[in-house]
């Protein structure tokens, strides 16, 4: 999705900043001069809030930050009244919907205060702003001259480790060149990524797949500790709703599923400073990632496609993710022999919620097995056609096929 936006080479971090968004953390991008981290926070805010007619961007030089810069000015006239109100500026956050504070780890004694205080709650001297989104970013304490960040405040981010050159293709460097990637995503494109995302937040997962998410928690929890590695319940939790945002996000078609092992562990290892180097720290980074990537290797969530115990029941479902409800039921459709239950399961797919060309193929795959299975072996393309037809009427189903065709195309398969 990010490529087709211009953001090149984030594919493997695309999950975890798009869960921690969904689940209202704070991605801290970390990566080297030059490698798009402003530019990247700007677009992905822009695809999920709205164009820029819709939304203002907040880029902030922590370095050089002043209180001034964020609050604006006072009103005098609000003072006078014995409250206390900002005038709006061209650089304060008060009408921001998203913001980046870039080299946060470099914040002066005059504003590190209300930086935290954003991070936290997104209010500022006590007061809401707009801001959906805020994003921080650092270079590489451990490659350039900056200061690595204390673990009480870097355990408040979702670290995110952002491409250098050096990890990109060479596909990927050609695109990059040419913005082949840019503005490939029609506004209509752009719209509808927008409704998922709102969508996703809306979602639950069920109490089962909780539970198997906890469990795995706790199994990180237990392995960090005996690793001396301070994993705070604060930070389980950040993981837990990243997790449970990223089980949301795949239900309606942005972001990867879980079940590749490799997304679940990138979101794990976002919520651990330790190992992302920018926190100075004595740790076996090695050894804390090969713990996080046994522990999630071969996971399976439990979810109602999985747990659906028969054909009907499976058909049924009004799941979210059309195309993985789809793939479930073609395949289960392909294993069922059973005639009967075959036949429930269309006069449910009839009655069900679903529709939409994703029901059409998984209705028309159920038609062919069960004219195969009354089919069983014919002696001719005639008598062939001619039970095809009786088929049809006796069922009712819906010609999407003509019965000489599917006679044809059963008969030479």
């Amino acid at each position: 999705m990010l490529e087709r936006v211009g953001i090149i080479g984030w594919e493997k971090i695309e999950t975890t900043i798009l869960a921690a968004l969904a689940a209202d953390q704070r991605p801290l991008l970390i990566g080297s001069h030059g490698s798009c981290k402003t530019e990247g926070a700007e677009i992905i805010s822009e695809l999920l809030l709205g164009n820029k007619r819709d939304f203002t961007f907040r880029n902030y030089e922590v370095p050089i930050l002043n209180p001034d810069d964020l609050f604006g000015y006072p009103n005098p006239k609000s003072l006078s009244d014995g409250k206390i109100e900002f005038v709006d500026t061209p650089f304060a956050i008060w009408g921001a919907k998203a913001a980046i504070f870039d080299e946060i780890n470099r914040a002066n004694p005059l504003v590190q205060g209300k930086l935290h205080e954003i991070i936290r709650t997104k209010r500022l001297m006590g007061m809401d702003t707009n801001l959906e989104f805020v994003f921080s970013a650092v270079n590489p304490p451990g490659i350039y001259d900056s200061s690595y960040m204390g673990l009480a405040l870097a355990s408040r981010f979702v670290c995110v480790q952002i491409p250098d050159i050096k990890d990109m293709s060479r596909i990927d460097h050609m695109a990059v060149l040419f913005e082949s990637g840019r503005n490939t995503l029609s506004e209509k494109d752009k719209e509808s990524i927008r409704l998922q995302f709102e969508k996703s937040l809306k979602l639950q997962i069920t109490h089962e797949q909780k539970e198997d998410l906890v469990h795995i928690l706790l199994k990180v929890i237990g392995k960090l500790a005996e690793l001396k590695v301070n994993y705070s319940m604060r930070q389980a939790k950040s993981a837990l709703a990243m997790l449970e945002a990223a089980v949301a996000l795949h239900r309606v078609g942005l972001g990867q599923d879980l079940e590749n092992s490799m997304v679940m562990a990138d979101i794990l290892l976002a919520t651990i400073p330790e190992v992302n180097d920018v926190v100075a720290a004595s740790v076996d980074v090695s050894a804390i990632k090969n713990v996080v990537f046994s522990l999630v290797k071969g996971f399976v969530l439990k979810d109602e496609i999985t747990m659906a115990k028969s054909l009907p029941s499976l058909l049924a479902l009004d799941y979210e993710d059309k195309v993985s409800w789809a793939k479930a039921a073609q395949k289960t459709i392909m294993a069922t022999e059973d005639l009967d239950e075959l036949l429930e399961g269309y006069e449910t797919l009839k009655s069900s919620r679903n529709s939409g060309e994703h029901k059409d193929k998984v209705q028309f795959q159920l038609i062919n097995k069960i004219i195969r299975l009354k089919l069983n072996t014919s002696d001719s393309l005639q008598e062939s056609y001619n039970h095809i037809g009786r088929i049809y009427k006796e069922y009712g189903f819906d010609r999407s096929e003509e019965p000489q065709y599917a006679c044809a195309r059963i008969a030479t398969q």
